[in-house]
């Protein structure tokens, strides 16, 4: 009642009509508000509910342009009026090309609201450590949040310290964690130290992908540390186009001999020789798990 109380305000008339392509007839629109406050003044303890758990509450096929402030549920227009608008997609998830330091901040607040229940978010630009600190506060305390992507961010090894503190922390339920082409060069080695803490400290993590990124041999070994572990729960491992060679397939030998829960292994686009296709056929054949899907080539 509270959403279509919003969408029925006199002032996102036209708001509305661009985004959905539907024109209210003043009609429509007046016999739709009278019973939303109708109901609203009849059921008044739903007022309650936060708008943001009534949006996850919403199924819909199209992308809808809201401000922060229908998002965030903020009673003061003067305190959403900085933010621009953003594509938020009804199914649970977020996709963000682009939002200044401040507006991220003000948006991992709401993530932290016990009524958010987004559980996928995702970004498309390079973070710096502060952000990255207050993505760790949202992970350590949103038990919704089941999958983040990082596609071409450019974390530096610091922001991506903080965000593993986070992903370290007892009340993050992750399961999936993307860096695709989101690592700086001079950064991998630090970074496959961080993420093998995670995997050794967050047993729900099950898919992991930093794929097209220069992990490198060095950045394989360290990552294999936290797989080995019997805290690791990995199903799905993405190292394609990472710049690794025959040398990391010893260590990824010696992780599949030990792991019980991987399922899918991507070593593809890799300067792998025959050598390191024979280490990887000697883990295989004494892996304690089944594979069930392994690429190559």
């Amino acid at each position: 009642m509270q959403f279509l109380f919003g969408l029925l305000h006199k002032g996102k008339g036209k708001a509305v009509e661009t985004t959905f392509g539907i024109k209210l007839s003043p009609g429509l629109r007046e016999g739709l508000l009278k019973w939303t406050e109708r109901e609203i003044k009849d059921k008044a303890s739903r007022l309650q509910i936060e708008l943001v758990d009534l949006f996850h509450s919403v199924t819909v096929t199209c992308q809808v342009s809201l401000t922060c402030q229908h998002l965030l549920g903020f009673e003061e227009e003067e305190r959403a009026s900085t933010f621009v608008p953003l594509a938020l997609t009804l199914n649970q998830s977020f996709q963000l090309c682009s939002l200044p330091v401040s507006q991220l901040h003000l948006l991992c607040q709401a993530l932290r609201n016990p009524y958010c229940k987004i559980k996928d978010l995702r970004f498309f630009w390079r973070l710096i450590s502060s952000s990255c600190g207050a993505l760790a506060a949202v992970l350590s305390t949103n038990q919704w949040l089941t999958e983040l992507e990082f596609s071409e961010t450019k974390l530096e090894a610091s922001a991506l310290k903080l965000l593993c503190e986070g992903l370290k922390d007892t009340n993050c339920k992750l399961q999936k964690l993307k860096l695709c082409a989101s690592l700086l060069p001079e950064g991998s080695e630090a970074v496959c130290r961080y993420l093998s803490c995670v995997l050794i400290c967050n047993p729900d993590l099950t898919e992991l992908d930093p794929s097209e990124n220069p992990l490198a041999d060095i950045g394989v070994k360290y990552l294999c540390v936290g797989l080995r572990h019997s805290n690791c729960k990995v199903e799905k491992l993405d190292l394609s186009t990472c710049h690794s060679t025959d040398a990391s397939c010893v260590e990824l030998s010696s992780f599949l001999q030990v792991s019980q829960a991987l399922k899918e292994l991507f070593v593809f686009a890799n300067v792998l020789g025959n050598t390191g296709v024979q280490h990887l056929y000697e883990g295989l054949q004494h892996t304690k798990g089944i594979i069930e899907n392994l690429v190559l080539l």
